[in-house]
Order: structure tokens, then C-alpha cells, then sequence
């Protein structure tokens, strides 16, 4: 089946944020790196290759911003199989801004925004419009899109798409219908692999980590500088450990845990509670307000008590809405510090007979203008179908980890986990609706990082679910570099803080940081 490109459509953030939990939920590995790699072989790397740039918004298909006339687009060619490098190859979608300062130009930084399974060529606009948009004066700001993805190669299957699950009958039990979804899930990921199983197996950490190297090459570079996000960081370690002597200058942000294991997503659920009991801690402290409790523990007791009196006796949700229920009341303990007012605002509403208010419609985005029909290169192929971040999620995750593939071993830990976790783990919480290497027919192929390669900033956040900061700093104990603690709980979110000026000092003149900086602040309870 011939290999297609896609659209730039998705919403960054909610991909990132659902990409860092699924893959967690995975399992993933930690990746092996030795000089004896065949992505080391220099006789495997091409020279700089004569790219051929052209305007993204004149040749890509459903240019994500068409208001963009910065960014140039570009395909490298890489080895499917780098054991095989003259054998079949898969072209890599490339984006470019110049740096905006040439004779100043240091040299070229590699973005990517995680996943895995977001797309990355819209990275260099999306950088140069962040507080970090000054890495841009010295560097060339570099994004793609990784084989399986957006406008590169890929193995399209839309048998993974939601609109194609089965839905299971009525009358099932909750463990039925979670085995009936996993099972129809292995059942399709299983024939999606299987129509290219040379494409879906080269889907490894480490294989982007080579075509990274390939991008290098062909860019005529000789070291690269790197800012990875979210399974990002994953990416670059794996490219550190494999290609040091490549590595300039590099920072990871929102970590992932160098080592994973099956059991790994238990850190997020912990990490879950501990945001509740903040939560809790931080209602008390406005108990003139809220009147939960004048302390946490008072306040934790009384939220769940809530929440267990909606469970038995659920409420209709206002003006034609979702009933409150006890999954409804449990999404409300677990807040973001940002929406902390609001939800205190609307368990009290709950607490006195009510429903919470119905939020206020977002505005949608708009829409540009109807572009010119694309021409040339892979840009011009129709977009993807939804099942696209799925198989990357699979792919990568089950190829690079002997992540769960046993439906029962998973319901049995999620029983347990909802013992230690009463609200992170609540309900389907812990649920697990899809063993996602399930149907997966490739033995793993785990590998181990190592301290290697150029300067390194890490970058975890205090508060945060997706990535907690505990993975971090184990990924500082492995590799090395410096780690910079941003007091929030929002998932990458260094570029748009005031602190992104400690990024831009890092890729500028190599200034490292191992301390902290605030996040935005939270907001103060809301009043009559």
C-alpha cells in the first residue's frame, strides 16, 4: 500500500498531553545505545544533500497556519531498515525558518513536540511565536514529521480510527466490556500491522533517532542542538546516546522516565492523588469560602463523601447536560491548578442540592482562507484517517518495550490500584478499556540509555500528572545534565513562561539552570 501524508489538523496540547499518558500506560522502555550501532556507521550517512525547499503554505495540503509564509518545506530520504540503508526508503517531511540573525547563526535546532503521534513540521512557526522565539535569531529552527506521521511515510490504517470500533452488546459486565474492547482493538491493530509488518517494525525510538541523524546529514550540519517535549525527550535521549558526537547543545521538557516498565503509569495515577490532596489542602485554606473543612484531611473526607453520595444517588445534569454522578464529581477532585477555582465553585453548587455551571462555549478556530491546490513532494497526499496518532502510539511503544499484552494480569493491577488510589483510580480511571499491545505481533526491542553527547538541560514540573517530576529526575541520575523544577502542573509548558528566557540563555550561550521557576499562578477563588 502506498505510503501518505496528512494534514497538520490536531490540537498540539490535547495530543501531547493524551500521547504522554497512553504511552506511559504502555510501558515504554528505556533504548540501548552502543558504538557499535549501525546508525553509527559513517559510511551509512549520506553527505549533504542538495534539499530542494519550497513555501509550506504553497505545497503542503491543509497548511495547519496559512497565515505562515515563514516556514519552508522540504522530504529527506531515509532507510526503511538501517540495517538495509540502500534498501527501500521512507521520505521524512523537514520544515525550516531561518535564523533570523545569519551572521550570527550558530547553527540548527531539531524540535519535536512528542506523542508519539504529533505532527512537528508546524514546530518552527509555533517556537518563533513563543517566548522562546529569541533561540531563533542564532539558530535555524528545524521541525518534522516522523516516519508514520503527517506528511511523511506512514502505514495508514483506519481500521484504528474510533468511528470503526466495535461496540460491545448490552448487558456486559465492566470487565466484559473492557475485554470486548481490547479484543476488538488487538483484532484491528493486529491487521494494520500485518498489511507492511516491514514498516510497522521499523516504528522504534531508535530508527527516528536515526533518521534524525539523516536529517543532520543532510542539512550539511555537523552537530545538531535538540529541544524534545514530552516522548520528545524520549527522542532525544535515544539520539544523545546514539549520536553524542552530533549533539551541541540539548533540552528535554516534561521528562519521561529513562527506564519504564509495565507498571510505570502508576506514577501518573500517584501523582494524580497527590494534585487532589493539594487540592484539598488548598480549599481549607479558604474554608470562609468553600466551607469544606479548615483542613485538608477534613476537606479530602468531605469531597470524597460527596462524591460517593452522587455515585449511589446520581442528578440530572442542568439545562439537557450530563448527569452529575460519581465519575462526574471524581473529574472535578482531580482539577488542574488553574481550574482549582472553578471546580471548588462547582462541588459546592453540587454540595447544595445544584449542577455546576455549564461551561462557557470555547471559541472555535478559525478558519483561513481556501488555499491553492498543493503541488509537489508528499505534501500534496490527502490527509490521514484518526486511527494516524493510534498506530504511532502502538507502534513505537510496542516495538521499543515488552509493554502489557495480557488482559487479565492488567484488570487484576488495575483492582489493586484502585485500593491505593481511592480517587486518581476511581471508576474507569484504572479501567484498563484497551491493552494497547494486546494484538501486537513483534517481540519488543528494549534498549538502555547512556551518559553521552553535548551539553543537556532538563526540565521536569512539580505538580504534573502526564510526566511527573520523579521520572526527571531519574532520567538526570541516567544521563546526566541539569534539571530546572518550573512550580506547575502543566505539561510543557516551558516555552510560554516568563522562564523560557533560561531556555533561550541555554541554546544562546550554554547556560544551564538547576533550580526552579514559577508557573502561572493560580487563580483566586471566585466570590459572590
Amino acid at each position: 500500500m502506498p505510503l501518505t501524508g496528512t494534514a497538520h489538523r490536531r490540537t498540539r496540547k490535547a495530543v501531547v498531553a493524551a500521547a504522554g499518558m497512553a504511552l506511559a500506560a504502555l510501558g515504554v522502555q528505556s533504548l540501548a545505545a552502543t558504538t557499535a550501532d549501525a546508525g553509527q556507521n559513517p559510511a551509512a550517512v549520506p553527505a549533504a544533500a542538495k534539499l530542494v525547499w519550497k513555501p509550506c503554505f504553497e505545497i503542503a495540503r491543509d497548511w495547519s497556519t496559512p497565515e505562515d509564509h515563514e516556514t519552508e518545506c522540504t522530504t529527506v530520504p531515509v532507510p526503511l531498515d538501517y540495517a538495509k540503508p540502500n534498501g527501500r526508503q521512507v521520505d521524512i517531511a523537514v520544515s525550516r525558518i531561518r535564523a533570523t540573525e545569519p551572521a550570527h547563526r550558530r547553527g540548527v535546532l531539531l524540535i519535536n513536540p512528542g506523542g508519539p503521534g504529533v505532527p512537528g513540521v508546524g514546530e518552527p512557526y509555533l517556537l518563533s511565536r513563543s517566548k522562546m522565539a529569541d533561540v531563533g535569531r542564532d539558530h535555524d529552527l528545524i521541525g518534522f514529521d516522523t516516519r508514520g506521521l503527517g506528511y511523511s511515510g506512514k502505514l495508514v490504517c483506519p481500521e484504528l480510527s474510533p468511528d470503526a470500533a466495535e461496540q460491545p452488546p448490552a448487558g456486559l459486565t465492566p470487565k466484559e466490556r473492557a475485554r470486548f474492547r481490547s479484543d476488538d482493538y488487538a483484532e484491528n491493530l493486529t491487521h494494520c500491522a500485518e498489511r507492511d509488518p516491514d514498516f510497522a517494525r521499523s516504528m522504534t525510538t531508535a530508527n527516528i533517532a536515526r533518521d534524525m541523524d539523516r536529517i543532520r546529514a543532510a542539512l550539511g550540519e555537523k552537530k545538531i542542538s535538540y529541544f524534545g517535549k514530552s516522548w520528545g525527550t524520549a527522542l532525544g535521549a535515544s539520539y544523545r546516546s546514539l549520536f553524542g558526537g552530533h549533539v551541541d547543545r540539548m533540552l528535554l521538557d516534561s521528562v519521561l522516565a529513562p527506564g519504564q516498565s509495565k507498571t510505570d503509569a502508576d506514577d501518573q495515577l500517584a501523582a494524580h492523588e497527590a494534585l487532589f490532596h493539594d487540592f484539598a489542602a488548598w480549599i481549607a485554606g479558604y474554608d470562609g469560602t468553600y466551607h469544606f473543612g479548615r483542613t485538608g484531611e477534613e476537606v479530602a473526607k468531605a469531597l470524597i463523601a460527596l462524591r460517593d453520595q452522587l455515585a449511589a444517588h446520581p442528578r440530572p445534569g442542568g439545562t439537557g447536560g450530563p448527569a452529575v454522578d460519581g465519575e462526574a464529581v471524581d473529574a472535578l477532585l482531580q482539577a488542574s491548578r488553574a481550574d482549582w477555582a472553578r471546580s471548588a465553585g462547582d462541588l459546592v453548587a453540587i454540595r447544595d442540592g445544584g449542577v455546576p455551571e455549564a461551561p462557557s462555549a470555547a471559541p472555535s478556530e478559525a478558519g483561513g482562507s481556501e488555499a491553492a491546490e498543493p503541488v509537489g513532494n508528499g505534501y500534496a497526499d490527502d490527509p490521514a484517517p484518526d486511527g494516524e496518532a493510534d498506530f504511532m502510539l502502538a507502534s513505537v511503544g510496542c516495538n521499543d518495550s515488552p509493554a502489557d499484552r495480557d488482559f487479565e494480569a492488567s484488570w487484576a493491577h488495575a483492582e489493586e490500584l484502585r485500593q491505593e488510589y481511592p480517587v486518581a483510580a476511581y471508576g474507569s480511571n484504572a479501567t484498563p478499556g484497551i491493552i494497547r499491545c494486546q494484538g501486537w505481533p513483534f517481540p519488543a526491542q528494549p534498549w538502555r540509555l547512556s551518559r553521552n553527547g553535548g551539553a543537556l538541560q532538563l526540565v521536569g514540573h512539580a505538580f504534573e500528572v502526564n510526566t511527573p517530576l520523579p521520572w526527571a529526575k531519574q532520567m538526570q541520575a541516567t544521563i546526566g545534565g541539569s534539571l530546572l523544577t518550573v512550580q506547575d502542573d502543566v505539561h510543557v509548558s516551558l516555552e510560554n513562561l516568563p522562564c523560557a528566557s533560561k531556555a533561550v540563555a541555554f541554546f544562546t550561550d550554554g547556560t544551564t539552570s538547576d533550580g526552579s521557576c514559577p508557573g502561572a499562578p493560580i487563580p483566586a477563588p471566585r466570590t459572590p
